[in-house]
Parts: structure tokens; C-alpha cells; sequence
């Protein structure tokens, strides 16, 4: 009965949680961008935020280890996953999001002033539907 996978299957296990790893760091950043999108600040609710990306981090991490490692916790796909992550950080994401930031922030106050004229403008139809009723009845 044989236990541990041999060093080659360890090694390709590695390599693939490091990228699931660098997957998942790619995945805050967008939870991250969508929230600062949608609330205007990247610390508003950070606790949802943050508890829907560990959620969707234990179901890929449990998926993966089903897949690659037959079901079992091994400390090499952790230790993968976690580097990946810590890599994508301190690489990509510390620059992207820095880029991306002022973007999100021009793009969010154009949205509000598209929605903003869309409510000044349904405010106006409704005004006028009143009046319409009334003066018909």
C-alpha cells in the first residue's frame, strides 16, 4: 500500500497549487475591485468581502485536492497554494491595483452621473404622468 505519491506527481502537484494560488490572488483582487466599484471604498465591507473569497477559497482548495491529490490533504499543495498567493501579492497585485484604482474611482463617478440623470429624468416622467391623471379625471 503505497501512501505518498512519488516526487515527480509532488512536484507537478506543487507547480499546480502555486498556480491555483496565483488564480486565487487574481480573484481578491477582483472582489476587491468590485466592491471599491460598487461602495466607493475598499474598506467598506470588507468583512463580506472577505468572507465570500475564503468561501470560494475552500471550495477550489477542496476541489483541487479532490482532483489532484485523490482527496487528501497534502502539505505540499498548501504550501503551493500558499506561495502562489504571497507571490501574486507582492508582484502583481501590489502594482495592478495601484494602476487600477483611480481608473475604478472615474469610472464609478460616471456611472453615478449616468444613474443620476436617468433619476432626474424617470422623476420628470413621472411628474408629468401625475399631472396627465389628474387633469384627466
Amino acid at each position: 500500500m503505497d501512501y505518498m505519491p512519488d516526487s515527480l506527481y509532488q512536484a507537478e502537484g506543487f507547480l499546480y497549487s502555486a498556480g491555483l494560488g496565483f488564480i486565487l490572488g487574481m480573484i481578491y483582487d477582483f472582489f476587491r475591485a468590485a466592491f471599491f466599484l460598487f461602495t466607493g471604498n475598499e474598506k467598506r465591507l470588507a468583512m463580506v468581502r472577505d468572507l465570500i473569497y475564503t468561501s470560494v477559497c475552500l471550495f477550489l482548495t477542496f476541489i483541487f485536492l479532490l482532483v489532484m491529490c485523490s482527496g487528501k490533504v497534502m502539505l505540499y499543495a498548501i504550501v503551493g497554494e500558499i506561495i502562489g498567493a504571497v507571490v501574486y501579492a507582492v508582484t502583481v497585485s501590489s502594482l495592478l491595483f495601484v494602476k487600477i484604482k483611480p481608473l475604478l474611482g472615474k469610472f464609478r463617478r460616471m456611472i453615478l452621473k449616468i444613474c443620476s440623470a436617468m433619476n432626474d429624468f424617470f422623476t420628470k416622467i413621472c411628474k408629468q404622468g401625475k399631472k396627465l391623471i389628474n387633469f384627466s379625471t
